[in-house]
């Protein structure tokens, strides 16, 4: 008896449209990503993190602070500066944020103290 054998690229090309139909069912986004990071933020001055967030996306952020920090999340329309999040003066934050609009957003802190900060944060972004 004899076995019928499949040459490869015939067989590749079944299991990448196999792959690609159940991705189409199932949906594909792609996975969160996350960024932590620790700065010094010397007196009377920002730190900004910025990305690309389009309308239906989430950012999950948080940070905690040695001292109170004046805090928002804003972005930017041509010279406007939209604001997501009302500034407040916190230590620690956590929240989530999905914009309406697509657009480069930033979250942003001011160091309103005659000395140095410190500050450690972490976002989380998923694409919808």
């Amino acid at each position: 008896m004899k076995i019928a054998t499949v040459p490869k690229s015939l067989f590749f090309l079944l299991i990448t449209l196999v792959g690609c139909a159940l991705l189409t069912l199932v949906g594909c986004r792609p996975a969160p990503t996350t960024e932590k990071e620790f700065a010094l933020l010397a007196q009377h001055k920002i730190h900004e993190r910025c990305f690309d967030l389009k309308a239906g996306d989430r950012v999950d952020y948080r940070f905690e602070a040695g001292v109170p920090l004046a805090f928002n999340l804003h972005f930017h329309r041509g010279r406007e500066i939209v604001y997501g999040s009302e500034e407040v003066l916190r230590r620690q934050v956590d929240d989530t944020f999905s914009p309406d609009t697509n657009g480069r957003y930033c979250l942003m802190w001011t160091n309103p103290h005659e000395r140095t900060a410190d500050i450690s944060y972490a976002y989380t972004i998923t694409r919808r």
